[in-house]
Parts: C-alpha cells; sequence; structure tokens
C-alpha cells in the first residue's frame, strides 16, 4: 500500500466491519497513512471500556495497557482529552500533555515511552454520551508528535471511521434482535441487557412482567427485584454475566421471591456471545421464569417431590448443603437426606454421576 494512498485506506475502513480480520487491517492501514506504527480504536460506555481493537500492535501490549487503567482519563491525559473533545476533533500531542508533564508523568515514563509510544494522533469518531469512540495513531520517537499532513490525513478518514462504526453497530444490533426474535416466538420471557446493566429490548412477555411489578420490575433502565435479598442476588449475577468474558460458564439461575415471600420466580442469567468486535449491544440474557419453570418440570417427571427439584437444582447450580441449607432455612441433614433421595431417584452412585445425569436432562 503506498503511504499516502488515502483512497485504498478509506476502503480498507469500509470493509472492516464486513470482512473478518478488517479492522485490524484497515487500523493499521491508517496508523501508517498518518506517520504512525500502530492503531487503536476504542468504546467506552457509561465510563466502561467496551472494546479495545487495535492493528500493527501486540496484543500483550494493549492488555497491559487496558490492566493500567489506558482508557482512564483520570490516569491517561490522551483519554481524557479525547473524551472532552467533540465528535470530529483530530488532535495531537501536544493537545494531550506539554513536553515537562510528559517527562514526570507515571504512564508515560513506565508504560508509553518504554513501548514506544510517546507520541500519539487522536480523533474522535464517535462523540454520544452512550458511546464514545475514538481512533489513536501511535507514535514513536523517532516518527515525532506529528506534521499537520498527518493531523489532515487522519481528518480525511474520520468520517469513513465514523460510518464504519455505525454499520458495525447496526450490525451487532441485529443479531442481538435475532437472538430476542427467536424467544419471542418461542414465547419465552426475556430481556437483553447491555454492557452497562441497562435493558436494550424485551420480549413482549417478559415486558408484562415488568410492568406488572411484584416479583421483577424496570427501573429506569435497569431491572431489578421487588425484594431487597432477591435484587440482591440478581445484580449479582447481572455484574458476573456483564463483566466476563468467558461465554462458557454456566447459567447463573436466581430464586426471586415477593416481598411477602408468597411468590417465586426462576431467573438464568448469562453471558451471550459476541456478536461482534464492538459488542457494545447486547452482552446479557436474562430468561424469566420459562427455563427453570421447564426444568422443574423435567425433573418432577422424573420422580422427584417438588423438595427435592429445588434440591437437584441447587445442587446442579454449584450450591454446597449448608447454601442449600441456608437458603431453605432447614437442617443440613434434611438437606444431606434429600440429596441421598436424589441420587436414588436418578440412579447416579457419586456427585459427579448425579451431575452427568442432571446435565443430560436439564
Amino acid at each position: 500500500m503506498a503511504s499516502d494512498n488515502i483512497e485504498a485506506v478509506t476502503e480498507a475502513i469500509e470493509a472492516a466491519p464486513l470482512t473478518p480480520g478488517g479492522w485490524a487491517t484497515a487500523l493499521r492501514d491508517m496508523a501508517e497513512l498518518t506517520g504512525g506504527w500502530g492503531g487503536q480504536l476504542l468504546g467506552l460506555s457509561h465510563g466502561r471500556l467496551m472494546f479495545d481493537l487495535s492493528g500493527g500492535v501486540d496484543l500483550g501490549l494493549i492488555r497491559e495497557f487496558e490492566d493500567r487503567g489506558g482508557a482512564d482519563p483520570t490516569i491517561n491525559p490522551r483519554a481524557e482529552a479525547l473524551l472532552q473533545a467533540p465528535e470530529g476533533s483530530v488532535l495531537i500531542e501536544p493537545d494531550f500533555i506539554g513536553d515537562d508533564q510528559r517527562a514526570r508523568h507515571p504512564l508515560y515514563q513506565e508504560f508509553l515511552n518504554p513501548v514506544g509510544a510517546p507520541y500519539c494522533l487522536g480523533a474522535v469518531v464517535a462523540g454520544q454520551r452512550e458511546l464514545r469512540i475514538v481512533v489513536a495513531s501511535l507514535r514513536s520517537a523517532r516518527q515525532g508528535p506529528g506534521e499537520a499532513l498527518d493531523q489532515r490525513r487522519l481528518g480525511a478518514l474520520t468520517p469513513a471511521l465514523q460510518a464504519a462504526a455505525k454499520l458495525q453497530i447496526h450490525l451487532e444490533r441485529q443479531a442481538a434482535a435475532l437472538a430476542l426474535g427467536a424467544f419471542e416466538r418461542m414465547t419465552i420471557p426475556a430481556a437483553l441487557l447491555d454492557g452497562s446493566g441497562q435493558v436494550v429490548a424485551t420480549t413482549s412477555d417478559a415486558d408484562r412482567i415488568l410492568i406488572e411489578g411484584s416479583l421483577l420490575a424496570r427501573t429506569g433502565r435497569m431491572i431489578r427485584a421487588a425484594a431487597a435479598d432477591s435484587d440482591r442476588d440478581l445484580q449479582r449475577a447481572l455484574d458476573q454475566a456483564r463483566c466476563s468474558d468467558d461465554c462458557s460458564r454456566p447459567t447463573t439461575s436466581v430464586l426471586l421471591r415477593s416481598r411477602d415471600g408468597g411468590e417465586a420466580l426462576g431467573v438464568d442469567v448469562f453471558r451471550l456471545p459476541a456478536t461482534g468486535p464492538f459488542n457494545v449491544e447486547a452482552r446479557v440474557m436474562v430468561v424469566i421464569g420459562a427455563r427453570r419453570q421447564r426444568r422443574e418440570g423435567l425433573l418432577a417427571r422424573m420422580g422427584l417431590t417438588p423438595s427435592e427439584v429445588e434440591i437437584g437444582l441447587a445442587v446442579f447450580d454449584g450450591l454446597s448443603p449448608p447454601e442449600i441449607a441456608g437458603a431453605r432455612q432447614v437442617s443440613i441433614e434434611t438437606v444431606r437426606s434429600q440429596i441421598k433421595s436424589v441420587h436414588a431417584k436418578l440412579g447416579a452412585q457419586h456427585k459427579a454421576q448425579l451431575l452427568s445425569k442432571l446435565r443430560s436432562v436439564i
């Protein structure tokens, strides 16, 4: 690629949302065109780093950048300036920090200088409060803080970056909508939450449950359980799901109680696989009632009593006998006796075999 070929880089950016590995190629080309050695595209929502894509930058450096709080405006002057600048702004290193300050700043001295990124060009791709996307062209000491030509080139690429980012978000939003549509067709109450824990969309059945509000309700754009104890369990499950990058973790099941304890509702929370590199839309699926009811029905048909069904599900969810006893407010001896009964009815000789049998039916 010719280093001054803006048209070629623009084409790479436009193709990025539609091509596997396209963003890495586009960001590398962007950095080369603007006189840098590596490019980053970062997205932040409600103070949380949603994604950090790179081109020409070692993955280990990206991880160290994140571990050091590189996206935190209180730690990184570049992040502070880019978070405050209007959409479409293009900034150079003197806009971030002065020479005297840079010579003493911990992030520069301990990380940016040693990894060869003492200088940077940056632009604000999207400036909305809900999602701010910024791009950076990293520069070495030899490459210097950047010329006016480099700044103009990054400015010329910003509209293409804005359009590509919008397309990427649209594609990911459509993928999430398809997932929710499947639950809608199966009349399963479900809600999609984004990385900040706010509701993106709900099925009509879930919406009715949230509006009724006796066990579960929507407060603003957040989902809350009516009873305080249940809400603590629910928020803990939501936090674990949305903050984890591991989609293979088991579903967390939470039993919600009404304030008077007279009603109960099962909720299953799990992390969604990424629908694209931004992953800024739905990150968590909350299935209300349906899956737990289905699991309870399957176990009941295998001859378990209602109490044994609850015990079996608790064991499957990883609770210990003391935890089960505390949650059910019964003695440990009673729980152990019921676990033995579940073993016998399901033909399991030990815990591993019991979990295997439970997994095969629920």
